[in-house]
């Protein structure tokens, strides 16, 4: 396999607090980073889980 995706909410549980949850993401992308490096299998995109966020799922600004 040669390339990998992944959502921001594939790798971290999510708490209330954002300062916690920014520093689970960090941790868990330098860990992906050091797997990439020993591996050779690249990131082809990670990206932020909106669709299943009841903020976001409907467009955020844009709902109606």
């Amino acid at each position: 396999m040669p390339y990998y995706c992944f959502h921001d909410v594939d790798v971290v549980d999510y708490t209330n607090d954002v300062k916690e949850n920014d520093r689970r993401l960090k941790t868990m992308t330098e860990y992906l980073a050091g797997k990439q490096a020993d591996s050779g299998v690249k990131l082809l995109w990670g990206t932020a889980n909106l669709f299943s966020n009841i903020r976001y799922m409907n467009g955020a600004s844009t709902n109606p």
